[in-house]
């Protein structure tokens, strides 16, 4: 068998033509048919690419301080809304009657401290004209001292109960959309600040004007991206659309799967339009390439 090789220019376009003789081959062979590819003169980009799942870029677990029943919920799943705004309340009963004894509980510090003053004046007369001894009147002032202390502690306990009273009322802490309700009308809650557990978390919240794909690059691949190259992500929910990223972060330490050495990346998307959502599977190329002006010639050629 024989093979040769034979350019010929046709018009504006180089044509590179395979030739293949076939001689001895049994009884009767037959040519075999040869494809023909133009060699043309254009732009190549160079792009690596890898799948990931859309996610959230700051994504927040919403607990509640106070413990307690569920009286209203103000949102539903998808209602996107402003820092501050009225998510729940909780039934306010328990913290209120704490918040309504430790009102009354200065009020008796403040008599008991009126009392304790006026019995140590008294006895700052008396010690100085000789009825009673220094031992008493001393004993005169710790007690004023006390009902002091009482006083304070009275105060901070009533500035801590209107502090839980306040939690009652749950608020967003961020802009963002409700992706999770986990509770409803009527359910018992335990509070994030009394339990182990960091409490019952009442909804997921995001931010989903950035969201964030990541992916794993070979470290052969490592040399040739950089934070900030431009990304090209597709998702099968819009075919035959493209949406414009960027690479965020490479992440330092590597992971091993399957065998491979591989970096995990972030690649991070503008998405004010609302059309990518998380839990979108993604194909994700990065330019880490280009050359202008070249012969081209196809892969299968």
């Amino acid at each position: 068998m024989m093979s040769t090789f034979r350019t010929m220019k046709i018009g504006p376009a180089t044509l590179l033509v395979l030739a293949v003789a076939a001689c001895g081959i049994g009884e009767g062979g037959e040519a075999r048919e040869l494809d023909i590819e133009a060699v043309i003169r254009g732009d190549l980009i160079v792009t690596s690419s890898s799948t990931g799942v859309l996610e959230p870029v700051l994504e927040v677990e919403v607990t509640s301080k106070a413990s307690g029943e569920i009286l209203r919920l103000h949102v539903d799943v998808g209602d996107e809304i402003e820092p501050g705004a009225l998510l729940a309340e909780v039934d306010p009963r328990d913290v209120r009657n704490v918040a309504d004894q430790a009102d009354a509980d200065i009020e008796v510090a403040l008599a008991r401290m009126d009392i304790a003053e006026r019995q140590m004046e008294r006895s700052e007369e008396l010690l100085a004209n000789g009825v009673i001894s220094v031992q008493e009147h001393e004993s005169r002032t710790l007690e004023f001292a006390n009902a002091q202390a009482s006083l304070i502690k009275a105060r901070t306990n009533s500035e801590l109960a209107q502090l839980r009273l306040e939690d009652v009322i749950i608020r967003a802490p961020l802009a963002g959309t409700i992706l999770v309700k986990n509770v409803e009308e009527g359910q018992v809650i335990q509070s994030s600040g009394q339990n182990v557990s960091s409490g019952t978390t009442l909804m997921v919240m995001a931010d989903l004007d950035m969201v964030q794909v990541r992916i794993f690059l070979d470290e052969g691949d490592l040399g040739e991206i950089m934070e900030g190259m431009t990304t090209f992500v597709t998702v099968d929910a819009y075919p035959g659309q493209t949406f414009m990223g960027m690479v965020d972060q490479i992440e330092p330490q590597a992971v091993v799967q399957r065998g491979q050495t591989l970096f995990p990346l972030i690649v991070q998307l503008d998405n004010e339009a609302r059309l990518l959502r998380p839990g979108m599977n993604t194909e994700v190329e990065i330019q880490t390439g280009e050359a202008n002006g070249i012969l081209l010639i196809p892969n299968n050629a």
